[in-house]
C-alpha cells in the first residue's frame, strides 16, 4: 500500500512542470559597472563590499572604488556616502584615492553613462599631472602624479 503511494506521488512529480533554464543569470547593472570600473583602472572588485566585510566595489591600485548604478534620470548623492568613502580608503591605509563613480544604466547613445565624484584636490593634482606632461614638464608632471598615489 505504501509502495503504491509512492508510486502515486513520484508520477504527480513527474507531470509537473519543470522549470526552463534560461541559461546563465543575466548580469546587474551595477554589475557591469563594478566590471567596466575595474577594467579602466586596471583594478578589481571585491566580492561582498555591499554586506560590510569589505570596503569598496572596486580596488584598483592608488584608487577605492564606490560605484552607484540607477536606471533613473537622477540619483541623489549624500554627503554621508561620499564622506563614508573617504574614510574608508583613510582607514585601509594604503593610501588609495576615494572616488565615487556614478552610472546611469540607460545613458544617452554616443555619450558616457559614467561619472567619477572625487574630492576637488585629487581631481586638480590629475589635471595638473596631465597638463603639465603636454607642455613637456615632466618634472612638474611627475610631482602632481605623486600626490595622487601617495
Amino acid at each position: 500500500m505504501a509502495h503504491n503511494s509512492f508510486r502515486k506521488h513520484a508520477e504527480r512529480l513527474s507531470n509537473m512542470r519543470r522549470p526552463v533554464s534560461l541559461g546563465p543569470k543575466a548580469e546587474k547593472p551595477w554589475q557591469g559597472q563594478e566590471k567596466k570600473i575595474a577594467r579602466v583602472l586596471k583594478g578589481k572588485r571585491t566580492a561582498g563590499s555591499g554586506n560590510g566585510r569589505q570596503k569598496g566595489d572596486v580596488i584598483a591600485a592608488s584608487f577605492m572604488v564606490e560605484a552607484k548604478t540607477t536606471k533613473h534620470d537622477s540619483i541623489e548623492v549624500k554627503r554621508a556616502v561620499l564622506s563614508k568613502n573617504v574614510l574608508e580608503a583613510q582607514a585601509e591605509g594604503k593610501g588609495r584615492k576615494p572616488i565615487t563613480v556614478i552610472g546611469f544604466d540607460k545613458g544617452v547613445p554616443g555619450t558616457d553613462s559614467d561619472f567619477a565624484v572625487m574630492p576637488l584636490h585629487l581631481f586638480h593634482s590629475l589635471v595638473m599631472a596631465a597638463e603639465m606632461s603636454l607642455v613637456g614638464n615632466l618634472e612638474e608632471a611627475r610631482e602632481y602624479a605623486r600626490q595622487v598615489i601617495q
